[in-house]
């Protein structure tokens, strides 16, 4: 019991008020609260962000941070450190909290299935999915493409929220060349969804110089891979 003290001033994480609630007998615990969880699939994690971290917030898995004396262990208590996401070289391996985790303890993230994430504005009726905010990286902005699609916008008191479906994702993009093609090596472009909003400054990849004839303000066709964003194609002349 003695992990479960609380120190004076220290945030209590909802794993831990649960923990107490579950060692409680059933008559001073009273009745769970009803209702229809979304179906996810959730890992344990480390919130190593520096920061406490609420429902709907992103996070990246950055490493296992549970035992390994043997298969079993690991297995059957996964432990993974979840980081804050640095547009865009880290948000290979996104996932969204389910619950308020303070800084340095533990809590779970979804990574797959049904998730409620935070939205930095309304999306538009006609959105399709989220993707990471390139200036707020814990919240994520609607578009026409993304890592998630949206089911429905959500609106909790005035916070802005989606309904979504992780795994989901449509990776392709448009880009517009800031420079010259830097072909082989990485350009500077603006990033839109596949309708033309924009979405931040990229590195844009192109490894097989494909479109190493495109100028300043050039556009194509890039699609998302991990950290990574890689030109496939450009329009023909």
């Amino acid at each position: 019991m003695s992990n479960l003290k609380a120190t004076k001033g220290a945030p209590i994480s909802a794993r831990k008020w649960n923990q107490l609630v579950d060692r409680l007998p059933t008559e001073a615990a009273g009745q769970g609260v009803g209702g229809n969880r979304l179906w996810q699939t959730s890992v344990l994690t480390v919130n190593d962000s520096g920061s406490n971290r609420d429902i709907g917030d992103l996070v990246v898995l950055s490493g296992f941070d549970g035992p390994t004396d043997s298969v079993f262990d690991a297995l059957e208590s996964a432990v993974f450190t979840a980081e804050s996401p640095s547009w865009h070289t880290s948000i290979s391996a996104l996932g969204v909290y389910t619950e308020p985790t303070p800084s340095n303890e533990r809590g779970m993230v979804a990574i797959a299935g049904m998730a409620l994430v935070k939205l930095k504005t309304a999306p538009d009726s006609s959105h399709t999915h989220v993707f990471i905010d390139h200036a707020t990286p814990t919240q994520c902005v609607s578009g026409y493409s993304g890592f998630a699609k949206i089911l429905s916008g959500v609106t909790i008191q005035t916070t802005e929220y989606a309904i979504v479906s992780m795994g989901e994702c449509q990776n392709l993009w448009r880009y517009e060349l800031k420079t010259n093609s830097a072909a082989p090596g990485p350009t500077n472009a603006t990033l839109h969804d596949r309708r033309g909003d924009d979405f931040g400054t990229i590195s844009l990849l192109d490894p097989l110089s494909l479109m190493s004839d495109q100028k300043t303000g050039d556009q194509g066709w890039c699609i998302n891979c991990g950290n990574e964003f890689e030109a496939i194609q450009a329009p023909c002349g």
